[in-house]
């Protein structure tokens, strides 16, 4: 019974143990490049400091000790961060296939669409909405000068609110009721 249990812990935390060891080979192997990386720029630094005094004043020769002395940098820099993402990406596709062999959902399967969601039911009786109409301005108002305008619509309106039990009429026809 207990060899039973130890077989299902140990399949089911060994995809955890080898994505665990792979980030920890992953992290050492990073560590010795960003050393590696640090050391030679520090390196090639000191040999610059050492060649600085050696110009003897001469600008063209300071310049260019100074312009391939960046290059240099930069030229290191680049190639650190690029075996840098050769890692990671190398590290995450190693990652990716652990989890793919590991897991039963990853199999050639159909992926089962979502169910739509099913509006909630609707209250016994829903709130009475006032249906809000605007009239047109007519046309000798658009050409008088905007104060009436603003006095005229600064007025508020009130409508007559319906009764729960009645039902509501539409404020443009008098006639037509809305269900």
């Amino acid at each position: 019974m207990y060899e039973k249990i130890y077989e299902q812990a140990d399949s089911f935390f060994k995809p955890i143990s080898d994505i665990l060891s792979i980030s920890l080979e992953t992290m050492d192997a990073f560590r010795e490049k960003q050393t590696a990386f640090v050391s030679d720029v520090v390196a090639d630094g000191i040999e610059y400091a050492k060649g600085v005094g050696d110009h003897g004043g001469n600008m063209e020769t300071f310049y260019s000790a100074q312009k391939s002395y960046w290059e240099n940098v930069q030229t290191k820099m680049s190639s650190n961060a690029k075996e840098s993402m050769a890692l990671f990406t190398e590290t995450q596709e190693k990652i990716t296939e652990v989890i793919q062999d590991s897991s039963p959902w990853f199999e050639d399967k159909p992926v089962k669409k979502a169910a739509k969601s099913v509006a909630p039911a609707k209250a016994s009786k829903p709130a009475a909405k006032k249906k809000i109409t605007t009239k047109p301005a007519p046309k000798a108002a658009a050409t008088a000068k905007a104060e009436p305008v603003k006095a005229e619509l600064s007025k508020p309106k009130t409508e007559p609110v319906s009764k729960p039990g009645e039902p509501e009429k539409s404020a443009g026809k008098p006639d037509e009721v809305i269900g």
